[in-house]
């Protein structure tokens, strides 16, 4: 049987630098503070897995709300 893999976790890590590094060789920071998609300002999330989907996609809470459902 697999282990389970913990957030924290080395291969956790591992993961996510592979898609900061995605995101980057895309010309997507994460950090600049405005949705790639609307253009909107960031204000905030609901959750760190929002926080972390937009690091990913560059979208606000409300567009992942809409490509995802709230």
């Amino acid at each position: 049987m697999d282990p389970v893999i913990q957030p924290g976790s080395n291969k956790c890590e591992a993961i996510k630098r592979v898609c900061d590094n995605l995101a980057r060789s895309m010309g997507w920071s994460g950090r600049d503070g405005r949705c790639k998609t609307c253009d909107s300002a960031i204000h905030g999330f609901r959750d760190e897995l929002s926080e972390r989907e937009y690091l990913i996609s560059g979208m606000c809470q409300d567009c992942q709300d809409e490509v995802f459902g709230s």
